[in-house]
């Protein structure tokens, strides 16, 4: 049996039309919804929610108590496979780090950072060490890395768009 934790997605994009059934699918199978309690009925994603969030120029926002493994294999799959850019956090639990999953395409960014509780940003120690390393002494340039690190995926994420 696999660990369940929490984890929250924004999903932005452009979604063509034919392909909602599919997206909706993956939400359900990763029991990811509209609210926490993913089992709720109500909490599951419809067509309706997918236009309004669209009508709304907003990102799609899912989440789960109960993600297995804090993550939604079958949705970011779907997300990678279509194009759609997403920023998934997972909380800590047990052994496992929280982290911060980002795909976006129109940037090519698709990479998982270290994250706290909030899915604010970290730096671990093998990151620092490497920007070190690639540094030397040149503190503008540490400052500029470290900077890009920590503001790399500012503002990137689009709004969530269903197109024909």
């Amino acid at each position: 049996m696999s660990e369940r934790f929490s984890a929250e997605i924004n999903i932005g994009g452009k979604l063509k039309r034919e392909l909602i059934e599919d997206l909706l699918g993956c939400l359900e199978n990763d029991s990811c919804g509209k609210e926490w309690d993913s089992y709720d009925p109500e909490s599951i994603f419809k067509e309706k929610d997918l236009l309004a969030t669209s009508e709304a120029k907003e990102w799609l926002n899912g989440k789960s108590s109960e993600a297995k493994w804090g993550e939604f294999e079958e949705t970011e799959q779907f997300c990678h496979e279509n194009n759609l850019s997403f920023i998934r956090h997972s909380s800590a639990y047990s052994d496992e780090d929280a982290d911060l999953t980002v795909f976006l395409p129109d940037y090519d960014i698709d990479r998982i950072y270290y994250a706290n509780a909030v899915g604010a940003i970290m730096l671990n120690k093998n990151e620092y060490d490497s920007i070190m390393a690639e540094c030397g002494t040149d503190l503008d340039l540490f400052w500029k890395k470290l900077y890009n690190h920590f503001h790399l995926i500012d503002n990137k994420l689009p709004q969530f768009e269903i197109i024909d």
